[in-house]
């Protein structure tokens, strides 16, 4: 583990899960939390839509096996 990789943005932490975290863990993880930060349940919360844009970024890639092996070796 790298400095740069201390420093970045981890998209575990972003939802909340531990890196040894199984596919179905991480898929009903990303519905709680993009639920819970929907724009359309917090419109007037701009930190909220901010948190589900993160969200939505993390499950991108640790949602797709290829990219989530891809990451992690990173």
């Amino acid at each position: 583990t790298t400095v740069y990789q201390y420093a970045r943005k981890n998209h575990y932490d972003t939802l909340q899960l531990n890196h040894r975290a199984d596919k179905k863990t991480i898929k009903a993880q990303y519905y709680r939390l993009s639920k819970k930060y929907h724009p359309d349940l917090n419109p007037n919360d701009k930190e909220a839509h901010e948190k589900f844009l993160e969200v939505n970024e993390a499950y991108a890639v640790l949602g797709n096996e290829a990219s989530k092996r891809k990451y992690d070796n990173e």
